[in-house]
């Protein structure tokens, strides 16, 4: 079922400025196609775990009307898998990798998965990209993360998750009084 973005409490100006961005991304193809610039967009949710990630991502594609597809990284994936799976997504669809901290170390597989460090990066970003590809990472531990991931224009945007801040817990209250 459908998730309303009303039932994600997050600051006011956290919960506009990633509606915000989606929205001129999508909105925006003509001028990623005019400069040349790979049209995708990648976000990445870090922080405490179970303060709303997932549930945000929930709301954006049921607000946004999309589907998501999560995609697991387990004993019999390899790069080549993981490419053809990416390129054959539906249409209208988010990617959803969740918990990717848990994936690598030092660029080394830490799963039984053959997936390397370079095959993800290059799905996401680089020659194997696909076009117009909205895609959210997730991450407890984003100090875990290696750099060549978290760099400018492979991931977009990021959003910090912390315990519930003053004006989350108020909108809470507020709505279940």
């Amino acid at each position: 079922p459908k998730r309303s973005i009303n039932t994600v409490y997050l600051d006011k100006e956290v919960k506009d400025g990633i509606i915000n961005d989606i929205e001129e991304f999508i909105e925006d193809e003509a001028v990623y196609n005019q400069f040349g610039i790979p049209y995708k967009r990648t976000y990445l949710l870090e922080g405490t775990p179970g303060t709303g990630k997932t549930s945000l991502i929930f709301a954006l594609a049921s607000k946004l009307d999309m589907n998501i597809s999560i995609f697991n990284f387990g004993p019999d994936i390899d790069d080549a898998i993981f490419m053809k799976a990416i390129s054959t997504l539906p249409e209208n669809s988010i990617l959803l990798l969740e918990d990717v901290d848990a994936l690598f170390v030092n660029r080394d597989s830490k799963s039984r998965s053959y997936i390397t460090f370079s095959g993800i990066l290059n799905t996401l970003d680089g020659v194997s990209r696909r076009h117009k590809l909205i895609t959210f990472i997730t991450t407890n531990y984003v100090d875990k993360l290696d750099s060549a991931l978290m760099r400018p224009g492979r991931i977009d945007y990021i959003v910090h998750f912390d315990h519930a801040s003053k004006e989350q817990i108020e909108l809470m209250f507020n709505n279940f009084r």
